[in-house]
């Protein structure tokens, strides 16, 4: 076994500060709506800076509250009862608590209450009202407020604040061509279907044409006589969605389209706007996902002005970011490429390219730039694969200092006109503290330091460390979670081993602790260990790292959970026969695959919502990591859980829900069909009315079961 301190952070302590008078045990209810109410550390709500200032605004029950950076002065700036008043006399619809809130400039702001918006100017006391269709989605607020871009169905409008009017952007009677919502099922970095431009005068939105794309049908089991609710589902090796993109004119009421060309089924990713509206660029990403052209086009014409460059890759490449422009720049812009094997910033000026940060780890997020332009400010993982830390890198020269130097997971909100920046900062052993901070580093105020909602509660005893990979060099973390009173001595413990591994994640960091975490420190006080080990292919870790499960998902990642349960085993008071598992969507994959693959590992296991073929997968992500089945049979049969379904010997628990968009429902019915057509028993649980993520109330059934069953047969 390998330890170290960096680049992984050493933690064997009992859960976060835990007074030695505590009292309560955890309950399933705690661990899953505890986690997210009141057992969640406190926060200030909506943190903003008011632009042009060095003042920041945050809400405060019923208030929103202004504080100076510089010593702390409180001030009330809007009641939520003034509020009311404008809704009650414009007949909105009624608030019950503070609404969303966005700075339009220093003195405007718009508020937000579902489909109603109410702009006020501080100074002036002026408010106008909007209210939008109750069927409205999508709503997108231009900069200055003066406009609302939202979707009806698959149609897109915008809201004209000036005339009061309604504008049809694009309007299609075909359902199958969808305007300004997200597309490519939010891969890519892709989050939305609408992108104003910097002063609000144009808004480019996506168009999809989903015709060719198969139907499929989940069942909606709440009507009298149960019907299908037909979603477009392009799986893997299968007709794709074709995009378009199209720009609308608030000055001219015209609408241009990009001329992208062929072929259509490439995919238009990471938009972004010059500074001064007039051209727009986008990564173009060929259908095979191994060759991406950066793009510039004409706001006015959409004619293709240049392509600014061209990356290649032998496994595939996934753009998450748009390019930043450097202020006041319209042909200077950051990149973000992992091209030398880890994610790294780019300049490019002036037809040239040049790395600004380069080394073995990762940026995480490019936060923005100082005034004058000349720094960057960016998280990463420079100073350990376990943290999110920000830094500021001259661009001119490369040099780097770091600004926040506590370990941990730091959310930063910059304010380049001050100078200043609120720091938003928890750890595994620090539930949640807000700084205000000047760009040398110095605190200004600490407006929020949460005490620790967990310390009345026994809780598991936590050591994070390190394993070797199954490739014989690698370092893997792991994380440990044992009985608060320790390990008793001559007694074997049943392990559980909580598992995701796939590509885009990383369950361990050092950050407050999770909903899982929680639970599998509930399952220590029913004496079990817990276990998590982040295997190859998950994400933060460089290229090399990553792409290892690149046509065969699953088979490494289960080879390093392999040697995590192997690490088990070795300890003498592990029981080597009651080793269980549990994982969601792609780790309720990884959780059938091991328990098919690996039949003698596991005496009990639960997978919900599991990837059972890569077939029945969708498109985007699918072929990205695995081509398609007809380019990559071998691979698409020799990760298949059902052609490994007649292996299983341990007790396995299948949960779905019946209305699962992501891994649809097809995934477990076709694994539970192998496994009938062998002869082999599995319990096997529905959530009717839900989607790929069981939430709310049912959630606390959900684990009740897991908890159950792992118990039971352990």
């Amino acid at each position: 076994m390998k330890k170290s301190v960096y680049p992984i952070l050493l933690l064997i302590l009992i859960l976060p500060g835990i007074n030695a008078l505590a009292q309560k045990s955890l309950t399933i209810e705690d661990c899953m709506t505890g986690a997210l109410t009141y057992l969640q550390p406190a926060d200030m709500e909506q943190i903003s800076w008011r632009p042009n200032t060095s003042f920041f605004t945050y809400v405060e029950g019923d208030k929103l509250i202004q504080m100076a950076a510089k010593g702390g002065k409180k001030t009330e700036l809007v009641a939520l009862d003034l509020l009311k008043y404008f809704s009650l006399i414009d007949k909105l619809s009624t608030l019950s608590d503070f609404p969303d809130y966005k700075w339009l400039s220093s003195d405007d702001l718009i508020f937000n209450n579902e489909t109603d918006y109410i702009t006020y100017n501080l100074k002036s006391g002026i408010y106008h009202t909007a209210s939008l269709e109750d069927s409205a989605e999508n709503m997108d607020v231009s900069p200055s407020g003066s406009h609302i871009a939202y979707t009806v169905e698959n149609n897109l409008y915008i809201y004209d604040y000036s005339s009061g009017k309604k504008i049809d952007v694009s309007i299609n009677r075909n359902k199958g061509i969808v305007s300004g919502q997200t597309v490519s099922r939010n891969e890519f970095g892709i989050s939305g279907g609408t992108f104003w431009s910097p002063k609000g005068t144009i808004l480019a939105f996506y168009v999809k044409d989903e015709t060719s794309v198969t139907g499929y049908p989940l069942v909606d089991v709440t009507q009298r006589v149960a019907g299908p609710e037909m979603i477009k589902y392009p799986m893997a090796g299968m007709a794709s969605e074709i995009l378009r993109i199209g720009l609308y004119n608030t000055l001219t009421g015209s609408v241009t389209f990009l001329n992208t060309g062929t072929p259509d089924d490439h995919y238009l990713t990471n938009i972004a706007w010059t500074p001064d509206e007039k051209e727009i660029y986008i990564a173009e990403i060929n259908r095979g996902q191994d060759h991406v052209k950066m793009n510039r086009y004409s706001a006015a014409t959409g004619a293709c002005l240049s392509t600014i460059f061209e990356e290649t890759d032998d496994k595939y490449i996934d753009p998450l970011s748009p390019v930043k422009f450097l202020p006041g720049k319209n042909d200077a812009f950051i990149w973000q490429s992992r091209k030398d094997g880890f994610n790294h910033l780019y300049l490019y000026s002036g037809g040239n390219e040049r790395q600004i940060t380069s080394g073995s780890w990762e940026v995480l997020s490019l936060t923005g730039f100082d005034e004058s332009g000349t720094g960057v400010f960016f998280t990463a993982t420079k100073d350990g694969y376990l943290n999110e830390m920000l830094y500021k890198a001259d661009i001119s020269s490369g040099a780097i200092s770091l600004l926040t130097p506590e370990p941990g997971i730091h959310e930063v909100i910059l304010n380049s006109y001050a100078g200043m920046m609120i720091d938003r900062y928890n750890s595994f052993n620090v539930p949640n503290v807000i700084s205000l901070k000047d760009i040398n580093e110095n605190t200004l105020a600490k407006p929020l330091e949460a005490s620790n909602p967990l310390e009345s509660y026994t809780l598991a005893s936590v050591e994070t460390e390190t394993i070797t990979a199954a490739d014989g060099k690698t370092e893997l973390a792991y994380r440990m979670f044992k009985p608060a009173g320790g390990i008793m001595p001559g007694v074997k413990y049943p392990a559980i081993v909580y598992v995701y591994n796939g590509p885009l994640n990383q369950l361990i960091r050092n950050g407050w602790i999770t909903r899982n975490e929680l639970w599998l420190s509930y399952m220590t006080d029913q004496g079990y260990i817990g276990f998590i080990v982040e295997g190859r292919g998950t994400a933060n870790r460089g290229k090399e790292f990553e792409q290892v499960v690149f046509r065969s998902l699953g088979v490494h990642e289960m080879e390093d959970q392999v040697k995590g349960v192997e690490f088990l085993m070795s300890l003498d008071y592990i029981d080597p026969e009651r080793i269980g598992i549990f994982g969601w969507s792609y780790g309720g994959f990884m959780t059938t695959s091991l328990m098919t693959s690996y039949p003698d590992l596991f005496k009990a296991g639960v997978a919900g919502g599991p990837v059972t073929d890569w077939k029945y997968y969708e498109v985007m992500y699918g072929e990205r990591y695995m081509d398609t089945p007809e380019e990559n049979p071998e691979g698409y049969y020799s990760t298949s859980v059902l052609e490994k379904a007649g292996n299983l010997k341990g007790k396995l628990m299948i949960i779905h829900g019946a209305m699962d968009p992501v891994v649809v429902w097809q995934h477990s019915l076709m694994l539970l069909k192998r496994l009938i057509d062998e002869d082999i028993m599995v319990d096997y649980f529905v959530y009717p009315t839900h989607e790929h993520n069981v939430t709310g109330e049912d959630r606390v059934h959900l684990m009740k079961k897991v908890t159950d069953f792992l118990i039971n047969n352990l």
